[in-house]
C-alpha cells in the first residue's frame, strides 16, 4: 500500500502541547562565569558542592528530586533564587544546563559539539556522515568549558 500524504502530521498532532503554539517562552537565568565560582564556593557541604559543578560542568539531565532542593537550597540563600518569583527570578538545576550550553556556545564551541555533550540529536542528513570521535569531543570541552579555579591549584 502506497499512501498519498504523510499521515504522521496528523497523528503528531494529538501529541503536541496546545500551550506552546502562542506561547512565549521566558528566558531562564544565566548567571557568570564570576558567579558560578561564588556560588559553587558559598556551599558548605563538599558533597553538595561536587554535585552542583557535577551539574554544571557536564549538563547531565536530572530529576526533580533531592537535586532540585539542594539547589534550590543553596542558590536561594546565595541569592540568586525567588522560588515564588518569576522564571527568570529561579535558579532551578535547568538553569546548571543552560549555564552549560550558555558558556560553550559562547566560548566558541560548535553547536555540533555542544549537542553531542547535551546528548541532543543533530538533525540534518550530513550528521550521518559526520561523526564526532570522543577524543575530539574531550580536546573541545577542554578548551571550551569554562575555568571556575575552584579547589587547591
Amino acid at each position: 500500500m502506497i499512501l498519498q500524504k504523510n499521515e504522521l502530521a496528523k497523528f503528531r498532532k494529538r501529541y503536541r502541547r496546545h500551550y506552546k503554539k502562542n506561547h512565549t517562552p521566558e528566558k531562564k537565568q544565566l548567571i557568570s562565569i564570576e558567579q558560578m565560582k561564588e556560588f559553587i564556593l558559598s556551599i558548605k557541604s563538599l558533597e553538595h558542592q561536587t554535585l552542583v559543578l557535577f551539574l554544571a560542568k557536564t549538563g547531565n539531565r536530572i530529576t526533580r528530586s533531592p537535586i532540585y532542593r539542594i539547589v534550590t537550597d543553596y542558590t536561594e540563600k546565595f541569592g540568586i533564587h525567588n522560588p515564588k518569583g518569576h522564571l527568570h527570578e529561579k535558579f532551578t538545576p535547568h538553569c546548571l544546563w543552560v549555564w552549560f550550553t550558555t558558556w560553550l556556545r559562547r566560548s566558541g564551541m560548535s553547536k555540533d559539539f555542544i549537542k553531542e555533550l547535551r546528548g541532543a540529536t543533530r538533525g540534518e542528513a550530513m550528521d550521518i556522515y559526520d561523526q564526532i570521535s570522543p577524543d575530539e569531543l574531550k580536546v573541545a570541552y577542554m578548551k571550551h568549558m569554562p575555568v571556575l579555579r575552584i579547589g587547591p591549584q
